[in-house]
């Protein structure tokens, strides 16, 4: 239980110190960026509002402290938050395009939507591994 409560601490203060996660930039260029980008004028409290730590460390714990796309278990060095509708395709940095990813993951997603990424895994892990495959790796 010591141990889950340890990584819990870590993990929000993973998120409270760096507020967004690093993609391909640092962290600090990342929250600079997003703390420049307006929201929508007519959006209302709640989903379309920008991400605070407080909202993104509500959602860790929602979602089990997993990877919103894979699953895998999440710890502060390999949290990372990307956008379902990417920035660069006209997604929005707010909490409903927000989610929380593995690293890893995040890498492989790059500027793809959500369903275009697991479109593309889909095809990969058709191609790669018959049906009756356990262990994928």
């Amino acid at each position: 239980m010591e141990m889950g409560m340890q990584m819990e601490r870590s993990l929000f203060n993973s998120i409270e110190e760096n507020g967004i996660a690093n993609e391909s930039r640092t962290v600090a260029e990342e929250a600079r960026r997003h703390a420049q980008q307006p929201v929508h004028q007519n959006a209302q409290e709640g989903l379309c509002k920008k991400p605070k730590a407080s909202d993104l460390r509500k959602r860790l714990t929602e979602i089990d402290y997993r990877c919103q796309l894979s699953g895998v278990k999440l710890s502060p060095d390999v949290l990372s938050v990307d956008h379902e509708v990417p920035i660069e395709a006209g997604g929005r940095h707010t909490l409903d395009n927000v989610l929380l990813v593995h690293a890893v993951v995040n890498i492989m997603k790059g500027t793809q939507s959500k369903r275009e990424f697991i479109g593309w895994c889909r095809l990969v892990a058709s191609h790669n591994f018959d049906d009756d495959t356990e262990e994928h790796f």
